[in-house]
């Protein structure tokens, strides 16, 4: 095709369009709409009302108008041709906005927080995992405002970091912005948070970014600040550029609150049967600051590991919940210590 269109991100496509309808959202936005086909399957499937679908190509204006014609929407969709700041600065705002962009969402951020309604949906897209993921620790601190990490527990912490950054910029607008839904899948990654508009909820979410430690001998995140203490950002990152010279082991800060909404965990699985989103739905009950990597526990102790679903089997008969995490294919999420995870090893 002429204009933008990634079959890839199908899976993406499917579980916006599993959200919206399980939460009956009834008009969106689709700002960076390419060929259009989220706005078109969010019109057909996902439940929508009206959608606006705005691309600043010419040729996807017309790509657009032409599929928005093929499927017989034409009266549901309205189609924009202008640069995606610009269509959010001209309209009064959406119950659900979508942003996917080829690299950062830096530049929608602002215009896109401002525009979410009081409990509407911002879906948010990064393809640019290189920074958030620890390659180019630089440049994630320019972009997103904290030091990533770079080893089995990247992704989380990437979907972290980039969480906290688009909590911060909405709360500028007294928006709080919760996580009900995040997953990391090949080239990007991917969340859905829900607005809250209100100073109150805003101060909780705040209370919820914090600087961790990662403690190389257990592998584990720890939230290095009092979890009472609530920071401001330029005390957080003034904080956090004094101890970074000191250590390389910091990370953050990041939101440490969690990650998924049960119910809607649930419901994509049911509506998006794939491997990754059932794994989702049993991850969301676990309400844990990361995961260990049982390859990395079993090779820096030099013993042969068991099957994952014994290990798995053996911690929930201690009592303890225990998943596979979508993250990477050797980790599991539970919430034992790491004496019981090493026990459950055979250590």
């Amino acid at each position: 095709m002429p204009v933008f269109y990634n079959p890839i991100m199908k899976l993406n496509r499917d579980i916006s369009i599993a959200i919206t309808k399980h939460l009956g959202v009834k008009e969106g936005a689709d700002i960076l709409a390419g060929s259009g086909i989220r706005s078109i399957r969010l019109l057909l499937e996902g439940g929508l009302e009206q959608v606006h679908s705005n691309d600043a190509s010419s040729e996807a204006v017309k790509a657009i108008k032409k599929n928005a014609k093929l499927n017989k929407v034409t009266k549901k969709i309205t189609i924009t041709q202008q640069s995606a700041t610009r269509f959010l600065e001209e309209n009064k705002g959406f119950d659900y906005i979508d942003i996917d962009p080829f690299g950062t969402p830096n530049p929608f951020l602002d215009g896109s927080t401002k525009k979410i309604h009081n409990h509407g949906i911002l879906a948010v897209t990064a393809t640019d995992t290189a920074p958030l993921a620890g390659t180019y620790p630089h440049a994630c601190k320019r972009k997103y405002w904290a030091q990533p990490l770079r080893n089995h527990l990247k992704h989380e912490v990437a979907v972290r970091i980039l969480i906290r950054k688009i909590q911060l910029v909405a709360a500028q607008y007294d928006k709080a912005l919760t996580p009900v839904y995040v997953h990391s899948t090949q080239h990007y990654y991917r969340v859905y948070l829900r607005c809250e508009k209100g100073k109150m909820r805003v101060d909780e979410i705040i209370k919820q970014h914090h600087t961790c430690i990662y403690d190389q001998d257990k592998e584990e995140l720890v939230v290095s600040s009092p979890k009472s203490q609530v920071s401001s950002f330029r005390s957080q990152v003034s904080d956090l550029a004094s101890q970074v010279q000191n250590s390389t082991s910091l990370v953050g800060p990041l939101w440490t609150g969690t990650l998924w909404n049960e119910e809607i965990a649930r419901a994509v699985a049911k509506e998006v049967p794939e491997n990754m989103t059932r794994i989702i739905a049993e991850e969301s009950t676990i309400h844990t600051l990361g995961y260990y990597d049982i390859h990395e526990l079993g090779s820096k102790n030099k013993i042969q590991i068991p099957k994952f679903e014994t290990i798995i089997q053996r911690l929930k008969e201690k009592g303890y919940q225990a998943t596979r995490t979508h993250f990477t294919p050797t980790g599991i999420r539970t919430n034992a210590t790491y004496k019981e995870m090493m026990k459950s090893l055979g250590m």
